[in-house]
């Protein structure tokens, strides 16, 4: 059954990564057919995300998922004479693509978010509003967004998914609300030099606000490192797949028996070791900090017209009390998900909202909500939910997956068919950018 959904402030981090695409360089090219190698990487990649697959199992699933990859490089091979190139988004920088795939999840998000600032120098307020956002006719009207889309692809910048559209489009509305308050413009605030001259202080404010952005966006995608500097004296060092780093750095006395997880802040490195514990004295307050000011809505609508919706936050309290957030934690870590920066703290625990919701809505169980089989008992329901939903965020995250038990051919081939729905969105790509490809 097919669900049409809306998030609107909480963000639902549970949309599937987009699919890796590999091919050789020009000036690497071997005797190897280069679109056989390309069915090879996009067959182990699913393969991988299947889980622990029963070995038994393993050359079925894979000549099963294998022939469905080879299907579609004979069509690619229609369009491009060599294997799209290595990216880690499936979109193509144009206005065009981009307001295609991220236009309709940006308006609805902006119809129902509302936004607090209150910004002070000293004592004093300086920059504030309380309301809704300016109205998107007002904010397109000011910034046309094929103007605006176009200046960011001018300056080099990347839109990778839809959490990146939001932030880079949404600078727009804050610049709405700083026209209107010229104190703000000579108080030094942000760090930019005092003018009285709105377009050299937007310039300034801009250039600020995307370094800012992207800044944001990487930390959200943080490897693990350890800081080998206080302990050896050398440089960072990336701890590899077979863990040898990690043998090494344990033999020293000093070194700590569990390697800790590594944030980066913009002063320090903070370790976070993967303990209930620690992750809640490194977020709890933050948490909590976000969710007192979050509002807004979250709804789902099949096409049998059954909806699930729900307003957010929820009280706290009772959140915490349904699914206490020690015992969910440790849960977590019992899945062996690693918990690397804020935002991920704050999507893992943000699902126990919507389990609290769900509970309260007996119909969608057997509605086919998330794809997840129809069921009349609760405790069936949220079993089959934690488990897509966690691997989906997990996916999303980009770390290995999570172990839920045997992998059988069919979950692999229904992950497979996932990567193929994306693939062949980028066929669709492709036929609208054909004279840039064959420039290749």
């Amino acid at each position: 059954m097919k669900t049409k959904h809306t998030v609107h402030i909480l963000t639902l981090l549970f949309a599937l990564g987009t699919v890796a695409f590999f091919v050789a360089r020009p000036e690497a090219q071997t005797t190897e057919d280069p679109w056989e190698a390309w069915v090879d990487q996009q067959t182990d990649t699913v393969l991988k995300s299947a889980g622990d697959i029963d070995e038994a199992q393993r050359p079925e699933m894979r000549a099963k998922i294998r022939e469905k990859f080879s299907a579609l490089a004979a069509e690619l091979k229609n369009e491009i004479a060599l294997p799209p190139q290595t990216q880690d988004y499936a979109i193509l920088q144009t206005v065009k693509q981009l307001r295609k795939a991220y236009d309709e999840g940006y308006n609805q998000k902006h119809k129902d978010t509302t936004v607090r600032v209150s910004y002070t120098v000293g004592d004093a307020e300086i920059f504030a509003y309380d309301e809704s956002v300016p109205p998107l006719a007002e904010v397109d009207a000011k910034y046309p967004r094929d103007a605006w889309l176009q200046m960011l692809l001018d300056k080099g910048i990347t839109i990778k998914n839809a959490e990146a559209y939001w932030e880079y489009l949404f600078l727009r509305d804050t610049l709405v609300h700083l026209e209107r308050q010229p104190q703000v413009w000579t108080s030094g605030l942000f760090s930019i030099p005092a003018t009285e001259d709105w377009e050299t202080y937007k310039a300034a404010y801009i250039e600020r606000e995307l370094d800012q952005i992207q800044k944001r966006l990487r930390e959200g995608q943080l490897a693990r490192v350890f800081n080998i500097d206080e302990i050896v004296k050398e440089h960072h060092r990336h701890l590899g797949k077979d863990d040898a780093p990690g043998k090494v750095f344990r033999s020293l006395q000093s070194f700590p028996k569990e390697i800790p997880r590594v944030e980066f802040s913009k002063k320090s490195i903070i370790v976070v070791p993967q303990t209930v514990k620690a992750l809640r004295d490194a977020y709890d307050e933050k948490y909590n900090e976000r969710y007192a000011i979050t509002s807004g809505s979250v709804s789902y609508t099949l096409d049998n017209g059954i909806t699930f919706k729900y307003n957010v936050p929820l009280l706290m309290s009772e959140v915490d009390a349904k699914y206490p957030r020690d015992t969910w934690l440790q849960m977590l870590l019992d899945k062996r998900i690693t918990i690397d920066n804020f935002e991920e703290y704050w999507a893992y625990l943000s699902k126990r909202d919507e389990l609290v919701e769900l509970e309260k809505q007996p119909e969608v169980w057997s509605a086919g909500l998330f794809g997840i089989a129809p069921t009349e008992d609760w405790e069936t329901y949220k079993d089959a939910y934690l488990k897509q939903m966690l691997e989906k965020l997990h996916r999303r995250n980009g770390k290995a997956a999570v172990y839920f038990g045997k992998a059988d051919a069919e979950e692999a081939l229904i992950g497979a068919e996932e990567a193929l729905k994306r693939s062949r969105e980028l066929i669709e790509n492709l036929e609208q950018s054909k004279p840039l490809l064959r420039d290749r």
